[in-house]
C-alpha cells in the first residue's frame, strides 16, 4: 500500500475531508502570525527574525512591524527612519494581505 496524499485523500470521508480543512484553515493564520511579515521584522523577536550574519545591518529596515491580530499590524519606525522605510514596511504588509492598523515613531 503507498502513501501518495491523493490516495489518502480519496479514501477519507467527507466528514473527514470537512475536518481536515477546518484544520488547516485554523492552522494557516495561526503559522501567518507566529512568522510575522516577511522581510519586517517585529523589533520585539529580532534576534530570532534577523539573521545578523549572513545580512549586512545596512539592509535591515528601520520600521518594524508587530502583529497584533490574524489581519492587523502594527508599524514602529525608529527616530532616523526615512519615508522610504516606512513605505517599504507598508507594501510588505499589503503583500502579506494584512492591515496597518497603527503607525509609530519613537525618537529614541
Amino acid at each position: 500500500m503507498s502513501c501518495n496524499p491523493s490516495t489518502i485523500v480519496s479514501h477519507l470521508s467527507a466528514f473527514s475531508r470537512l475536518l481536515l480543512i477546518s484544520v488547516l484553515f485554523l492552522l494557516i493564520p495561526a503559522y501567518a502570525k507566529q512568522t510575522g511579515i516577511p522581510g519586517c521584522a517585529d523589533i520585539d523577536n529580532l534576534e530570532e527574525t534577523f539573521n545578523f550574519e549572513t545580512s549586512s545591518l545596512n539592509d535591515l529596515l528601520l520600521c518594524f512591524c508587530k502583529i497584533k491580530t490574524d489581519s492587523s499590524v502594527a508599524i514602529s519606525c525608529l527616530y532616523g527612519s526615512s519615508l522610504e522605510d516606512l513605505n517599504k514596511a507598508i507594501s510588505l504588509v499589503a503583500d502579506a494581505n494584512a492591515t496597518v492598523d497603527e503607525v509609530n515613531r519613537s525618537l529614541g
